[in-house]
């Protein structure tokens, strides 16, 4: 096996595993095994040296349907056999196959389709309760059984997806996956310059002025750029018009909506007393409030409390507030910020130490 052939056995495999976790969302009752086996017999048929991606030169819908196929059905995805259909031009006449999870075709006696494809292919899926791959080349439009578009990738043997989604990409029901990467990634290590105050005395736990703003825009920003299926606005106001929830989330593929608020506790430079357990107790109120009201779809609520309290005991939440708390109210999630720099000054000073032993 060449170094060539083995690159494309891992593209495949990665392709196959994402493609598995985001069709899940969409199709929550799939046979995940049955796709994925599937999918990788799919991604070996159209990346193969063998299969002329220039005899697909119009775009053709591939559809995966839950149904056995009959006796003596062909199997389409044999790359001699769907060769001769492109070469005598089958393709021209009826540019959509039916095929079962072991890729036999279902259809071959059936009507025959003639649609400009790249307008109609969603309403297709919906209607066929099936999952489509609409090819052109190497290409693939992958779309869910509700029309949407999945993946789209621009050449089966690399990993390259127009739709820019990363393989660490999730949907928002795994919020708390997706904070704890935020946290990681843009709030730990050198990214702390952006939220403690500059100046302080080391270890002093003192936010810079207006804290709220930098950790919305952080927050937001991070799950626009990594929660899949999902429209994410910073700031929208809420039915009536009054009140304005953080992080609004709509899901694409429900009528869910996630409504984010953010609380940050601690002191910040302009504050005098520091915020704890009652602003914590606000938030929760806040959100219950916020959930109760909402009528245009179906609300989580999620506090998110990022906790920069140099002493950071359990928060306490009144009894009241908890017993009365909407359903739909997500425990919060508390993100614990840590003042760096007292690590700093000892490292420093045992540096001195040292250089002053060995002088």
């Amino acid at each position: 096996m060449t170094s060539k052939d083995h690159d494309k056995i891992e593209i495949h495999r990665r392709l196959v595993n994402n493609l598995g976790n985001r069709i899940a969302i969409f199709y929550p009752q799939i046979d995940l095994i049955k796709f994925q086996e599937y999918y990788q017999k799919f991604c070996e048929f159209l990346g193969s040296s063998r299969l002329e991606p220039e005899l697909i030169d119009d775009y053709i819908l591939i559809q995966l349907v839950d149904k056995e196929h009959l006796e003596g059905a062909p199997y389409l995805l044999d790359i001699d056999f769907f060769t001769e259909l492109l070469k005598n031009d089958i393709t021209r006449s009826n540019n959509v196959f039916l095929v079962d999870y072991n890729g036999y075709w279902l259809n071959e006696n059936a009507p025959i389709y003639d649609l400009e494809l790249k307008s109609n292919s969603s309403d297709l899926c919906i209607s066929n309760d099936a999952i489509g791959f609409l090819i052109r080349g190497r290409s693939i439009n992958v779309i869910a059984n509700n029309g949407k578009t999945v993946d789209l990738i621009d050449n089966i043997n690399s990993l390259r997806s127009d739709l820019k989604i990363k393989p660490t990409s999730e949907p928002i029901e795994n919020y708390e996956n997706l904070i704890k990467r935020h946290v990681s990634e843009d709030l730990n290590k050198e990214k702390t310059i952006q939220y403690w105050e500059r100046g302080r005395e080391a270890g002093s736990h003192i936010l810079k002025s207006a804290p709220e703003e930098i950790f919305n825009r952080a927050l937001y920003q991070f799950l626009k750029n990594n929660a899949i299926y999902s429209v994410v606005n910073p700031e929208v106001k809420l039915d009536g018009g009054r009140d304005v929830i953080d992080i609004f989330i709509k899901c694409d593929y429900s009528d869910i909506a996630y409504l984010f608020e953010i609380k940050w506790l601690g002191l910040c430079a302009k504050s005098s007393s520091e915020y704890s357990h009652l602003r914590a107790n606000i938030g929760l109120r806040q959100l219950h409030i916020y959930v109760s009201e909402f009528t245009n779809h179906k609300p989580i609520g999620v506090l998110v409390l990022y906790d920069a309290r140099k002493n950071k005991s359990e928060i306490r939440y009144l009894d009241k507030i908890l017993s009365e708390l909407h359903d739909d109210v997500r425990d919060p999630v508390v993100i614990n910020l840590v003042d760096s720099t007292s690590s700093k000054t000892a490292e420093a000073e045992v540096k001195k130490l040292f250089n002053s032993r060995n002088n």
